[in-house]
């Protein structure tokens, strides 16, 4: 998992500007599926202190050195 995709997306999906503007915490990975897809959640903070809880399910790439995909992110409001 590239954490720089992740923290891109996660910005792309909140509004924000840049990736610069948000920091990923708590990343944790779920189980794998049959086709290697699985489950990723992380706490996104963006620089003006919103918090916010996200997941996406990360397609893996069909050779060690393609990218993984990422698909359906989705971030809530925490408090």
């Amino acid at each position: 998992m590239n954490l720089v995709d992740v923290q891109t997306s996660t910005a792309k999906t909140l509004g924000l500007a840049s990736s610069d503007e948000i920091t990923i915490a708590n990343v944790h990975d779920g189980k794998k599926d049959g086709l290697g897809g699985q489950k990723v959640s992380d706490d996104a903070t963006t620089g003006k202190g919103r918090r916010f809880g996200s997941t996406v399910f990360m397609i893996a790439g069909l050779t060690p050195i393609d990218r993984p995909t990422y698909d359906n992110r989705e971030c809530q409001p925490q408090r």
